[in-house]
């Protein structure tokens, strides 16, 4: 929350200067959602050809280097840092390059004198390439495409010049065969192709005749390739994409774009926006998204749709000005790295094809690189505070020249309206909402002490009586809907006296509890759990900061070890109860602070921020989305400019972020848990109230193609009842039924992760178990009598796995897969819903209504939901490293039972707009569960690595951590 208006008396004693109290309106106007930016920390290369992203992390670019030879390097920290690697020798130009893993890659190009056709091959991440063509077959190559980690295309035409060429391999480039027999007579040069699975293929190019383009497809690995039916007039075709087996895009001169949505059986034009010359590269993260690139009369040109090419609109690099952008891969919807030129085009076989000649990477990471104005509504003087209960739906807090103002968005900022605070009411500094309809806004007007609270959505606010004596107050905070915290200061003789009140019905009530006798200002507090609160400010001697714990809902409060030489600490966030950040300053050399601890206070730890941060801002407020991602804002000393600083790596590394002109002032910021922060304040001169916008940097995302790294850190897997799984964050993508063109006989409805978590299983209702990555097969209820379908599974330490049915039935395959017993056959108040495998190896089975069964080694009964009243059934649970285990229900309640569950929160009681289906503990300490629509919630110091919430996907029906094979 804001310091500033409940500092006002205390500015000149901590060394904070006030802004100018002249506020008015401010205008300004939502940006594109994709910013994007020149990334040149990479090797000095003359040319960049292709580039393929199998993760948001790693890349692999090709094309020529300085010395005019070819060129293979990568990035393995999203663009951070690019190595050149080393290519066979005899290689003259390498074209095109496929990754379909982040250790397998493929690149096409040609060699030395002999003009001999080039296919290289990594396995290794590219610390080694092989050269898989020891002669020519008498074909040059200018695409490849590759499914799978075995199975890869690669188009080009003959050396003739007479037709297109197609040559495939299906055991990872052991024997690559020609399809050349199997291509319609007429058929040209191919200059790309694209294979959503590995039977499906797609490759554009032109006729022989030179005249008119040419699209090909096949549905059975190559053996048939067969024409399809184009628009009149269309000529050459330069590249394709296709998300899905049915859905392509294909480019080509001079502003063309082909879609089709029915496996090519009809193909239309695409409009697109106006000045678009030329299109050399396309990528689709998903069937609505897509980027194209190519150049414009002005030089570089991006054109993007959001809704399957129902509308293109343009992007512009934000710096520099280039001739091409070549080439694009986009492992996520919200990152993609393209190679650009800025001379002219060069030539690929016998045709000019442009394919990037100054070697320029540029990305985009769609996250909190931009921040952007909103529109508060007219008349508001200055906002203080924000929070934001749901994706969707914040309240910000300030004045007016009338008094007191609430605003209020349901659109994510789209639109801001007033709601009425009491009458009588006239500043507002701080607002916590436990839940979308319930909200607590605090404030101080001369010698009035006011706490306003809404119970349905704003629509009515009531003042709340808080005990005699009360001093001005701080910041509150409330951990469930009844029960808030609220933090301040009295004047006792010369010094202050803290003050914490606490009310545990719903603000019928307000206690005083007792803390350290030191204790004088409290600005800020954070409130994790119900029972644990950390709370900041300053000693009585008004020099020396403070850090206040409680554990036990407020009975007893300790003080913790500070550094020395921080004065104030003026606010705080706690993602989880051992991780959190709090911000202050050295009031005497007007230092900014930013502390830090991951172990519940124990020790606090002074973060490194950006140069020119520390000595020149002071930092008000802090939000953290979760244990590694924050946003922390404030201004500088004369109240001129704005700072936002933000960090993803548990705040390693702090970065000042660019903000839109005219900010002279933040005072607070509030994040949802997707990582949507909005930070209010005002513009300098006469400009009035603002808030800003912006996603919390590299909010991670989730994809079905690819995404994740080799650390597991942070993240998780997502499957659908179709068989697609999507990988969030840091978990690596292993394939999916529909990377490989399976249709499942039975829905999917679970997923577990090997121990190693280089892998998982699918299971089917029919019990058909699949496996990826390093899973292993050990049998299935596949093709088997089942009395009741199956509903889910689990994976026992040495790697085996069991499948659960819905009558309590347990079937065992595998390394430490063990029978000890079931319900199946006995008589169940309502069905088994899921089940999860304890660290001995034994398992629970869980029921609809909340019974739990135990059967095995560490399965031990420690209680239930079972017979006790539930709002909505149980629908999974999960067991904790302890071997406790928890519940969730389908609208997110949360039941904990046993050694190490600890309840962290829920959703219990809050809007959700799917129900909950799986939920899978956290590694440490905490627990996550999903939607039906991929929405992702996480508590305690589970990670949130990404969510599918609100991307129209409608049938997750698991969830698997990258940390922990104990999924559900």
């Amino acid at each position: 929350m804001s310091v500033i208006v409940t500092l006002a008396a205390l500015i000149a004693a901590i060394g904070v200067t006030p802004a100018s109290a002249s506020f008015q309106y401010r205008s300004g106007t939502r940006l594109s959602a994709t910013t994007w930016t020149l990334n040149t920390s990479y090797p000095a290369v003359s040319g960049a050809s292709s580039i393929a992203c199998p993760s948001i992390s790693v890349c692999y670019a090709v094309g020529q280097n300085s010395s005019n030879g070819p060129d293979i390097f990568i990035t393995t920290d999203g663009g951070s840092t690019w190595t050149n690697q080393l290519v066979p020798s005899g290689v003259e130009t390498i074209i095109d390059i496929a990754c379909p893993s982040i250790s397998v890659c493929y690149a096409v190009g040609q060699g030395g004198s002999n003009g001999r056709d080039v296919i290289l091959a990594t396995t290794n991440g590219g610390n080694s390439w092989i050269d898989e063509f020891t002669g020519s077959l008498g074909q040059e190559f200018y695409s490849v495409a590759c499914p799978s980690t075995s199975n890869c295309y690669a188009v080009g035409q003959n050396t003739s010049f007479s037709s297109g060429t197609i040559i495939a391999t299906t055991d990872g480039g052991g024997l690559w065969s020609r399809q050349s027999q199997s291509i319609p007579s007429g058929v040209g040069a191919l200059f790309g192709i694209a294979c959503p699975s590995t039977s499906d293929c797609y490759a554009v190019g032109r006729s022989t005749n030179s005249s008119s383009g040419t699209i090909i497809a096949t549905s059975d690995s190559g053996a048939i390739w067969t024409s399809q039916n184009l628009p009149s007039g269309v000529q050459d075709l330069y590249g394709i994409a296709c998300p899905s087996t049915s859905d392509c895009f294909v480019i080509g001169p001079p502003d063309l774009i082909l879609a089709t949505s029915d496996s090519g059986a009809s193909w239309s034009s695409q409009n697109l926006p106006s000045g678009v010359q030329d299109l050399y590269g396309i990528a689709c993260p998903s069937k609505n998204v897509c980027y194209a690139v190519g150049q414009n009369g002005t030089g570089d040109n991006i054109v993007t749709t959001a809704d399957a090419g129902g509308a293109w609109s343009s992007q512009k690099v934000s710096s520099g000005r280039f001739s091409y952008i070549s080439w694009i891969s986009c492992p996520s919807v919200a990152s993609c790295f393209a190679v650009e030129n800025n001379s002219n085009s060069v030539s690929v076989g016998q045709y000019s094809v442009s394919v990037g000649q100054l070697g320029t990477i540029i990305a985009t990471a769609n996250g909190g690189n931009s921040w952007v104005n909103e529109n508060p509504p007219r008349g508001v003087d200055n906002l203080y505070d924000v929070a934001c209960p749901s994706t969707s739906t914040c309240y910000a807090v300030g004045k007016s020249n009338s008094g007191s103002e609430i605003l209020k968005t349901t659109n994510s900022g789209s639109s801001w309206l007033s709601d009425t605070p009491p009458i009588g009411i006239s500043d507002l500094s701080g607002i916590v909402c436990p839940a979308t309809s319930t909200c607590y806004a605090v404030g101080n007007a001369g010698s009035a002490r006011e706490i306003l609270e809404t119970t349905d959505g704003g629509a009515f606010w009531i003042t709340l009586t808080l005990p005699s004596g009360v001093g001005t107050l701080g910041d509150i905070a409330c951990p469930s809907t009844s029960t808030c915290y609220v933090t301040g200061f009295q004047r006792n003789g010369l010094s202050e006296i803290g003050n914490i009140f606490v009310t545990s019905n719903d603000g019928g009530s307000w206690s005083s509890q007792t803390l350290p006798p030191d204790v004088g200002y409290l600005f800020g507090i954070a409130c994790p759990l119900v029972s644990t609160c950390y709370a900041v400010g300053q000693t009585q001697k008004s020099n020396v900061a403070t850090i206040i714990v409680t554990s036990d809902s407020g009975i007893t409060w300790t003080s913790q070890a500070l550094p020395s030489t921080v004065t104030a600490l003026f606010s705080i966030a706690c993602p989880s109860a051992y991780s959190c950040y709090a911000v202050g300053q050295n009031g005497y050399s007007n230092t900014s602070y930013l502390l830090a601890t991951t172990n519940a206070g124990a020790t606090w730890n002074s973060q490194t921020l950006p140069p020119g941060v520390a000595d020149r801002y002071s930092l008000a407020s802090i939000a953290c989305p979760s244990t590694s991602i924050c946003d922390a804002v404030g201004n500088n000393a004369s109240g001129t400019a704005g700072v936002v600083l933000a960090t993803t790596d548990a705040g390693t590394t702090w970065i000042n972020e660019a903000l839109p002109s005219g900010v002279s002032f933040l005072g607070g910021i509030g994040c949802t848990v997707e990582g949507l922060c909005f930070a209010p304040g005002k513009g300098e001169g006469t400009v009035g109230g603002l808030i800003l916008v912006g996603q919390s940097p590299s909010t991670p995302v989730c994809s079905a193609t690819g995404v994740g790294s080799a650390n597991f850190a942070r993240g998780y897997w997502l499957p659908t009842a179709s068989g697609a799984v999507y990988s969030c964050g840091d978990a690596p993508f292993y394939g999916s039924l529909v990377t490989l063109g399976i249709t499942p006989a039975k829905p999917i409805v679970g997923i577990a992760s090997t121990p190693d978590n280089k892998g998982y299983w699918l299971v089917a209702s029919d019990g058909g178990v699949f496996a990826f990555g390093d899973a292993n097969f050990y049998g299935s209820m596949g093709g088997q009598p089942l009395n009741k379908p199956i509903v889910g599974m689990a994976v026992t330490p040495q790697g085996g796995y069991y499948e659960v049915a819905s009558d309590g039935g347990i079937f065992a395959f595998g390394p430490g897969a063990n029978f000890y017993g079931s319900m199946g056959g006995q008589p169940l108040n309502k069905p088994i819903v899921g089940m999860a495998v304890t660290p001995q190896g034994g398992y629970y089975e869980v029921a609809s209504d909340g019974g739990v069964f135990a059967f095995g080694p560490g399965a031990n009964f420690y209680g239930s939901m079972g017979g006790q009243p539930l709002n909505k059934p149980i629908v999974g649970m999960a067991v904790t490293p302890q071997g406790g285990y928890y519940e969730v229900a389908s609208d997110g309640g949360v039941f904990a039972f046993g050694p190490g569950a600890n309840f962290y929160g829920s959703m219990g009681g809050q809007p959700l707009n799917k129900p909950i289906v799986a939920m899978t503990p956290d590694s440490t300490d905490g627990y996550q569960f999903v939607a039906s629509d991929g929405g992702v919630f996480s508590f305690g110091n589970a990670v949130f690595a990404g969510s599918l919430g609100g991307q129209g996907v409608g049938d997750v029906v698991g969830m698997a951590s990258s940390q922990s094979s104990n999924s559900g």
